[in-house]
């Protein structure tokens, strides 16, 4: 099959279901995921579709991807997915109001659900963030003057002075590993910047995949109390919950979304 002929197929496919993901392309149109997504990197060119992690959405005429179609509280058992770990989050983004929203495949998910919001400004202090963001035009998007760092991570001392001028409404971060004593990463930067975001935040909400749960990173970014609420795929135990309700915070897992 053509190139020009898959990407007619995509784009049916994508009228018909609204999004599509590499692995379903792949089998459907039997090509590798690699040639799925140069044709999902075409058409993204083309202003028809966004991709997102493992996947894309169609946009409207606008140039907007749609919201899932699901009230507050309506989730389906996520299985390790971090699409709904984004749905939740996306449901916690104001229509107004600032965010901080950091990097990551929840973070990346959450990306195109944010395209209805209206006057919402997102701090990010990744530069893949960013470029991913700034694709939505009914965003403000807000990068820190710093340093560039390999991992695309923005940071340095005047991001810090930058930092401590602002206020955040809510913030969404994913860690590497978090547990019973708290939240770690590999990057000892990225432990101080969300450190600082913390401080001038109301709202902190870390975004933790399965993988993530029990596991321990180099650093160590913080216990537990730097969270307000966690929303989570693990299968979390009875001591860990114990330990968040000593501590206030709000826990979205699995069972309970």
């Amino acid at each position: 099959m053509f190139a020009i002929e898959r990407q007619r197929m995509i784009k049916k496919l994508l009228q018909e279901n609204d999004h599509v993901s590499v692995a379903e392309l792949s089998c459907c149109l039997n090509v590798s995921e690699v040639t799925i997504r140069r044709d999902l990197e075409k058409l993204e060119g083309e202003r028809f579709l966004m991709r997102t992690h493992g996947g894309a959405v169609l946009l409207d005429s606008a140039g907007n991807a749609p919201l899932p179609e699901r009230e507050a509280g309506q989730f389906p058992e996520l299985h390790g997915s971090s699409g709904d770990i984004a749905a939740l989050a996306a449901q916690m983004a104001p229509d107004a109001g600032v965010i901080y929203l950091g990097s990551g495949p929840a973070s990346d998910a959450v990306v195109p659900l944010l395209s209805q919001k209206q006057d919402l400004i997102v701090l990010t202090c990744s530069l893949p963030m960013a470029a991913a963001l700034y694709r939505l035009r009914n965003l403000r998007v807000i990068i820190p003057g710093g340093t560039v760092l390999p991992s695309g991570l923005i940071y340095g001392n005047s991001v810090q002075e930058t930092l401590e001028t602002m206020h955040i409404g809510t913030a969404f971060i994913e860690a590497d590993g978090f547990n019973a004593r708290g939240f770690t990463a590999r990057d000892q930067d990225f432990c101080a910047l969300v450190r600082s975001i913390g401080r001038i935040s109301d709202n902190v909400v870390f975004l933790c995949t399965a993988e993530a749960y029990g596991h321990i990173s180099f650093f160590n970014i913080g216990d537990l109390t730097l969270a307000d609420s966690i929303i989570t795929t693990a299968e979390i135990d009875d001591s860990f919950k114990e330990a968040c309700a000593d501590r206030h915070i709000r826990l979205y897992t699995t069972y309970s979304l």
